[in-house]
C-alpha cells in the first residue's frame, strides 16, 4: 500500500509544489527554445505590435518577418513558432527599441 510521502504537507501544498515544478519546467523549456532559436541562424527579424503603453511587457508584440543566414524568409508555420517563444519575442522587441 502505498502511504503518503509528505504526511506533514496538506493537499494545497503539494499543490503547490507541482505548480513550482510545471513553472521550472517551462522556464527551463523556454531557455532551450531562445537558444535554439539563437543558434539556429535566424536573422533580419522584424518586429510588429508594440505598443509603448503597453511597456515594459510588450505583450501584443510579435515577429512578423525574419530570415534564415542564407536569406530565405521564414514560413508561415515557422514564424508561428518562433512567436510561441514570448522571451525569444520579447528579447527581440528589446533589440527592436534600444
Amino acid at each position: 500500500m502505498n502511504k503518503n510521502l509528505y504526511p506533514e504537507c496538506n493537499h494545497f501544498d503539494r499543490e503547490e509544489v507541482m505548480e513550482r515544478k510545471l513553472m521550472d519546467e517551462q522556464d527551463a523549456l523556454r531557455k532551450t527554445n531562445a537558444w535554439r532559436f539563437e543558434n539556429m541562424g535566424i536573422i533580419s527579424v522584424e518586429v510588429d505590435g508594440i505598443n509603448y503603453r503597453d511597456a515594459p511587457d510588450f505583450c501584443d508584440a510579435f515577429i512578423s518577418y525574419a530570415e534564415w543566414e542564407d536569406g530565405t524568409p521564414l514560413d508561415d508555420e515557422a514564424l508561428e513558432e518562433l512567436n510561441e517563444d514570448s522571451s525569444y519575442v520579447y528579447d527581440r522587441v528589446q533589440d527592436h527599441i534600444y
